[in-house]
């Protein structure tokens, strides 16, 4: 097989995207940054011919804020398969598997669409963002609907069905924040970050045991210092 041309560049050779269409999310930024740390680099990433980032901008900010710097540049039209090695990881060990799980566990948590740039890309291009899945109408209109379903949810809830009893005139006077989780990862991380991880026995007269879902103001005070 002919060598293809490998050339050695530094991260401030690369040219970040502009038009990024992922905005990341917090979470999954910092779970790629543990990984990381923990494990190094694994997957490579895409530049086009002017070394301009097509796909793996969240790699490369990863990279650069725990001081990585080095960078192998292997030059290809598209027609083969470029595979990373890495000779000091066997699959089958803990190493291995965690860092398989790692790696998808950060792609499915670190997608935040900018709806903005993909309008307009997709406008200047002549894209059809539907066949690659991506419909951010259908989106807003999901998101709009969950929306509408929880607010009709909260109202509905009364001192004798919900989990925790509602303290008299506390909704009069104090305003109650609400952090949505579409899935467990963020759910555990919310539970973890606030310390939500302690059972208690329901009010509600069921006698069971629950993980509470609610953090006072003083707690939280307590968590930050």
């Amino acid at each position: 097989m002919e060598d293809k041309k490998t050339t050695k560049a530094t991260l401030s050779d690369l040219i970040p995207d502009d038009k990024n269409f992922n905005l990341h999310t917090e979470f999954g930024t910092s779970l790629l940054e543990n990984s990381v740390r923990k494990f190094g680099l694994g997957r490579s990433i895409l530049v086009n011919k002017n070394n301009r980032i097509i796909a793996g901008n969240g790699i490369v900010d990863s990279s650069k804020s725990i001081g990585l710097n080095n960078v192998r540049i292997i030059e290809t039209v598209g027609d083969e398969l470029i595979a990373v090695k890495r000779m000091d990881i066997d699959l089958d060990s803990a190493k291995g598997r965690e860092l398989a799980l790692a790696d998808n566990a950060t792609a499915s948590v670190n997608l935040n669409w900018n709806d903005k740039v993909l309008e307009e890309v997709a406008s200047e291009f002549d894209i059809d963002t539907d066949i690659w899945g991506v419909n951010t109408e259908s989106a807003l209109d999901d998101f709009e609907k969950k929306e509408d379903e929880f607010e009709k949810e909260i109202e509905e809830i009364t001192d004798k069905n919900c989990e925790l009893p509602i303290v008299p005139n506390f909704f009069e006077n104090n305003e109650c924040f609400v952090i949505v989780c579409n899935n467990t990862i963020d759910e555990n991380f919310i539970r973890d970050l606030f310390d939500l991880n302690k059972n208690y026995v329901s009010q509600s007269g069921d006698g069971k045991e629950r993980k509470t879902n609610v953090i006072s103001v003083e707690n939280l005070r307590k968590l930050i210092k």
